[in-house]
């Protein structure tokens, strides 16, 4: 008998899930969606200036309460066939394998099967579609952690974008409620290309003393120190059941050594820890990198 054979897996949703199992903690599964935004705005990042051509501003929000954690960026977004194969393809990532960056393990976004219930991403490449009246531009993509088929990417218009990071009337009641006010993301991304992620239904055992916005902003800290040196990036974190927020920020060498730092420390760039520092990953038409 001759001829070629292929491999068959009978419920690829739990061959999935418990490859998952590999990450052993929130933070390196949020770390695999902060690094995709971070690896989506590279393609604007000037080095001769060590800033962003355009202000970045990355936002997440942990909800103890709702066993949820929510990433907002405001990068270029993705169009609808690159948030599918972003979303779907697993084992695909060029960093895999490699010790010191995020998405090691070529695993993506589909990380979220290892703690939660459900993951759905929204994103916008282009604003074309909303300036000419045609549509919004949002396309969406949900998955449960049961489910290994029959995915759906829909276009959202009108109700479906109600509560969302593109909701245009949230921007409405926020600027009602005063400046400044930050309900969770919602409506931030109303006439701005960018994405946005929802990791729900948390199982209770991840919900423990690392799953709050401090923690949480010290862990993007350590892992992407350098990267948050750089100009014109806003990285925060919130407590979304009381709405405290914390700016991410690069660890200050001369306040902690008191000034006193020796050429070596100060002047090479390569004393910090920073897993996203390759962020090329992202450079192919706004995928917000391959996890």
């Amino acid at each position: 008998v001759s001829g070629a054979l292929s491999l068959q897996v009978s419920s690829p949703a739990l061959l999935l899930n418990h490859m998952a199992e590999r990450y052993v903690s929130t933070s390196r599964i949020l770390m695999e969606f902060i690094d995709n935004s971070l690896d989506d705005a590279e393609s604007g990042y000037r080095p001769e200036t060590t800033s962003y051509s355009q202000p970045v501003d990355i936002r997440v929000y942990v909800s103890r309460t709702k066993r949820s954690i929510r990433i907002v960026d405001n990068c270029r977004g993705m169009p609808p066939d690159v948030l599918s194969r972003v979303v779907m393809r697993v084992g695909e990532s060029r960093k895999r394998g490699v010790s010191f960056v995020n998405g090691q393990f070529g695993f993506g976004m589909q990380a979220f099967r290892a703690a939660c219930s459900s993951l759905t991403v929204r994103s916008r490449h282009t604003t074309a579609d909303v300036d000419g009246g045609t549509g919004t531009g949002v396309y969406q993509i949900h998955i449960d952690r049961a489910q290994s088929d029959g995915f759906a990417l829909e276009a959202l218009n009108g109700e479906g974008l109600g509560g969302t990071a593109f909701d245009e009337e949230a921007t409405v009641a926020a600027a009602a409620a005063g400046a400044g006010v930050d309900i969770h993301g919602t409506g931030f991304l109303a006439t701005q290309t960018g994405t946005e992620v929802l990791l729900s239904g948390f199982d209770v055992q991840w919900v423990d003393g690392t799953f709050d916005a401090a923690p949480v902003a010290q862990e993007i800290e350590s892992h992407f120190e350098r990267l948050l040196d750089r100009g014109n990036l806003k990285v925060t974190v919130t407590d979304a059941d009381t709405n405290h927020a914390i700016q991410c920020r690069p660890l200050d060498y001369a306040s902690l050594y008191g000034g006193d730092l020796d050429g070596d420390v100060n002047g090479n760039g390569d004393g910090g820890g920073g897993d996203g520092g390759d962020g090329g990953d992202g450079g192919d038409g706004g995928d917000g990198g391959d996890g």
